[in-house]
């Protein structure tokens, strides 16, 4: 059976609109103006200058839910060229992250998308290590982020854009365990 998917915003309800109407008239559709009033009646609100002004709202929406998010996060992560990690700024000694003392590790989303794929495609299908795998695909795709905690046991992911509480956790105890490395 395929699943159905519907344009989740304007944008790409506009998209689909265009090239649902190019291939029905056989060009592209070079107008932009007949494209906003058609995208406009196709939603049903009224003009083109009421849709973009919904759009507008709407951005501004996203943008204040956002900031509210970003209220709680109280660390930032970063990698530098090299693979050193840091957070808010403090380089984290790379045995503390490689060893991963804390029993997750900071890493690139898209490096590990790319090894999930690799690993996904030596299974059997419908083996419950590839469903565990694809689930956490699907977490990898949802997120933004680009550096991520991954579990050294499992394919357990923690993104700040996921669960900000959780990723605060993980950012404290890898200090503090570069902390006492230190000493």
């Amino acid at each position: 059976m395929t699943n159905l998917t519907l344009p989740t915003t304007v944008k790409t309800f506009k998209e689909a609109l265009k090239r649902g109407i190019e291939r029905f008239q056989g060009s592209p559709v070079n107008n932009k103006n007949k494209l906003n009033e058609s995208t406009a009646v196709a939603l049903e609100v009224g003009t083109q200058d009421v849709l973009a002004a919904l759009e507008a709202i709407n951005e501004a929406v996203d943008s204040e839910i956002e900031k509210v998010e970003n209220l709680n996060l109280k660390y930032n992560i970063d990698m530098v060229q090299g693979g050193m990690c840091l957070i808010n700024g403090k380089v984290i000694n790379p045995d503390v992250n490689n060893n991963a003392e804390i029993g997750y590790a900071i890493v690139e989303r898209e490096e590990m998308i790319d090894d999930l794929l690799d690993i996904i495609s030596e299974h059997k299908q419908g083996s419950r290590n590839r469903m565990f795998m694809r689930q956490t695909l699907d977490e990898l795709y949802s997120t933004k982020d680009e550096l991520i905690f991954r579990c050294v046991d499992d394919n357990e992911i923690v993104a700040k854009s996921l669960d900000v509480e959780r990723f605060n956790e993980l950012c404290e105890e890898i200090l503090e365990a570069d902390r006492k490395h230190e000493e």
